[in-house]
C-alpha cells in the first residue's frame, strides 16, 4: 500500500457527529450566524478520569461540553477565536491534552 504524497492531504471530516443533548446545548448558546466547524469527541476529563466531553470549534469561538450521559451536558469553557494565539497538542502515553495559548495564559481544554 502506497502513502500518500505530501501534495495529497489525508481528508478526514472534521465533525463528528453530536449527541442530541449537545447539539441543544449549542443551539440554545449560539450566536447569530455562528456554525460548528470541527466538532470532536475525547473520552477522558482533565482530572484524568473516563468521562466524555466534547470540543466544537465554530467560526466565532471554541466551546468544551462535559459529556457525563446522566446529566444534560454543561458548558465548561469557552474561548473567543479573537484572544487564541496558538494551539499545542501535548502528547502522553495513551492519552493528550489540547491546549490553547491567549495573550495572558495557557489553557488546558480537552
Amino acid at each position: 500500500m502506497a502513502l500518500p504524497g505530501a501534495e495529497e492531504p489525508l481528508i478526514k471530516d472534521p465533525k463528528e457527529e453530536l449527541p442530541s443533548s449537545v447539539q441543544e446545548e449549542f443551539t440554545n448558546i449560539s450566536e447569530p450566524q455562528e456554525d460548528i466547524r470541527a466538532a470532536v469527541t475525547t473520552d477522558m476529563n482533565l482530572d484524568g478520569e473516563f468521562e466524555d466531553a466534547y470540543l466544537l470549534a465554530t467560526n466565532k469561538r471554541i466551546l468544551i461540553f462535559s459529556g457525563n450521559h446522566v446529566k444534560h451536558p454543561k458548558l465548561l469553557n469557552e474561548i473567543s477565536l479573537a484572544d487564541v494565539n496558538g494551539v499545542k497538542l501535548k502528547n502522553y502515553v495513551g492519552n493528550g491534552i489540547l491546549e490553547v495559548e491567549t495573550a495572558d495564559k495557557s489553557i488546558e481544554l480537552l
